[in-house]
């Protein structure tokens, strides 16, 4: 049996990968240099510096055995009508931001099977603010 900290352990490389990460400003220009279309992983967002989320893009399949890849998740949030999550809607209402405000950071992960567990690890170790 895997405790959450043992988790965390077995995925400190990835771990450690987000936090030295280069940090770009959220624009569908940064997105478009910095993420490629193959890409799948986890991305953080930040504001004003703090890690506010963590998110991924490439681990969740629908029904049509297709996946968002990580730079298709983040041009969401630059879409009108889209915007990404509620969560992370509701955290700029509350604070007074715009999606300009918040930078983003990545890592990749070749196997879309472990995505969705890398995430929660990293919730669970970073603990952001809009993920609770």
């Amino acid at each position: 049996m895997f405790s959450m900290n043992d988790l965390q352990k077995g995925y400190k490389n990835e771990i450690q990968q987000l936090i030295n990460s280069p940090k770009y400003k959220l624009n569908k220009s940064n997105i478009d240099d910095v993420v490629s279309t193959k890409d799948i992983g986890i991305y953080a967002f930040y504001h004003n510096g703090t890690l506010i989320y963590i998110g991924q893009g490439g681990g969740n399949i629908d029904r049509n055995n297709k996946s968002q890849k990580l730079k298709e998740r983040l041009l969401q949030y630059q879409r009108p009508k889209d915007y990404g999550t509620k969560n992370v809607k509701n955290y700029l209402t509350e604070n007074g931001a715009c999606y300009c405000d918040l930078e983003f950071s990545f890592i990749s992960i070749d196997d879309c099977r472990l995505i969705k567990i890398i995430e929660l690890v990293m919730i669970d170790y970073f603990k952001p603010q809009v993920n609770k």
